[in-house]
């Protein structure tokens, strides 16, 4: 399985999927049997399914209801008991502290991020996510997940409660009208970094549907599948994975993802000989499938593709491609244009 489909989300996140497009008259099935997703999976509190297929249908289902917030709408719509434990955990917290500390607690239990913090200061609060480089069409997606949210942080704040700024990864729309009412009055777009920013003073505010014995026992259930959720998946992909959030540094070297993986560098290379293989071959299929992802999928300048991908210039850039792909990318991206 390539890269790109090694990053999941947990499948109850879409269970209010369907009902959402049937309200809508959105045709669903064709749009999932497009991106090859299996919209059953869509009932279960067990099941995960591909982050960057769900993304792309958010994005297949955006253009066919013709509306560029339908991940916005959608979040609007979710019902926040759908995602399981996770959910009514946060649903029964005493306080908004309580709330994001378990929020980032308990992340890995939704999706693959390519990086999830909280920032802490003397007057603010800062929460701070991306995704993999090799996931493009993420801008409902975002909008989705940046809805729920501010709606768990609503839980305790109140439901007219909007934090001082919010940052999106995505490109603004013709109208961020729906932005601005339901996130932020300050909603940015082009981030690095999604980012919800408020006051830290909010975190003592208390929620008024907290229940401690709920809240107790959804934790204890949310520790469990945290650590099932967090096993390291094939020693390839994990390593293909880590060579991905370096590559754009230019700071991938063997060294620091042994270091990284408690390993020796020598002990890292047995086994990925035993795998006929090397690091030197991971980091190249990483780039090639990285430069796919980002030449058919995006828009992106071939400028900012390079760049993305660890190459300093567009020619060197090119060069690889073309041994890679038998072409340059800029014919590759003529071609998707014309096979489109």
């Amino acid at each position: 399985m390539h890269l790109v489909d090694n990053y999941y989300m947990a499948a109850a996140f879409a269970r209010s999927l369907p009902a959402y497009c049937a309200l809508r008259n959105l045709d669903l099935n064709r749009a999932a049997a497009k991106t090859g997703i299996d919209i059953s999976k869509f009932k279960s509190n067990k099941e995960s399914i591909s982050l960057t297929r769900f993304a792309n249908l958010m994005e297949m289902l955006s253009q066919q209801a013709a509306d560029e917030c339908f991940g916005l709408n959608f979040g609007q719509f979710f019902k926040m008991g759908d995602s399981g434990a996770f959910g009514f955990c946060l649903l029964n917290a005493p306080d908004l502290r309580s709330i994001l500390r378990n929020y980032e607690r308990f992340i890995p239990l939704t999706a693959d991020y390519n990086s999830f913090g909280v920032n802490y200061d003397q007057k603010s609060v800062e929460i701070f996510w991306n995704y993999a480089p090799i996931i493009p069409n993420v801008e409902q997606y975002t909008d989705m997940m940046v809805m729920l949210t501010l709606r768990v942080l609503r839980i305790a704040t109140g439901p007219d409660w909007q934090p001082t700024q919010v940052s999106l990864v995505g490109t603004r729309p013709n109208s961020d009208t729906l932005h601005r009412q339901f996130l932020c009055k300050d909603t940015r777009f082009n981030s690095h970094f999604n980012r919800i920013i408020f006051p830290v003073s909010d975190l003592n505010l208390s929620s008024q549907s907290s229940d401690c014995r709920i809240f107790t026992i959804m934790k204890e259930q949310c520790e469990v599948l945290l650590q099932k959720r967090i096993q390291p998946g094939p020693i390839l992909i994990e390593l293909k994975k880590k060579i991905l959030k370096r590559l754009q540094t230019g700071d991938c070297q063997m060294k620091d993802i042994a270091l990284e993986l408690s390993v020796s560098e020598r002990s890292l290379q047995r086994r990925l000989a035993l795998k006929n293989t090397s690091f030197e071959a991971l980091v190249e299929e990483t780039r090639k499938e990285l430069s796919r992802a980002l030449i058919e999928i995006t828009e992106l300048p071939l400028t900012q593709v390079a760049e993305k991908v660890g190459y300093s210039s567009l020619a060197a850039f090119s060069r690889a491609s073309k041994s890679w792909f038998g072409v340059p990318p800029s014919q590759m991206r003529r071609d998707r244009q014309v096979t489109h």
